[in-house]
């Protein structure tokens, strides 16, 4: 689903469910608009949900700290998904 929304050349996969979308002279706002909109499909259309990091860098150098950044983000929507849905609770740490 990622490949077929973002583009193929543009998803890789870091980890079992952590994929990094490189999306290369494209507007903050309009990533955000595109996860916004990715989230929104995959939460109305599947019986699971996604939790999303998103950040942008203009820094090629500082990619790591990039990635550092988005995955923060993805732990902090976790935790509030979890915190707004109880009855889900699970032991994330």
């Amino acid at each position: 689903m990622l490949k077929s929304y973002f583009g193929g050349n543009d998803v890789f996969r870091v980890g079992g469910d952590e994929f990094i979308i490189h999306q290369p002279n494209i507007k903050h706002e309009t990533v955000e608009a595109l996860v916004n909109d990715f989230q929104t499909t995959i939460n109305a259309t599947h019986k699971n949900s996604v939790s999303i990091g998103c950040t942008c860098t203009l820094d090629c150098g500082n990619f790591d700290n990039a990635i550092k950044e988005a995955e923060k983000i993805m732990y902090q929507e976790k935790e509030k998904f979890y915190n707004d849905n109880p009855n889900l609770k699970r032991n994330l740490f």
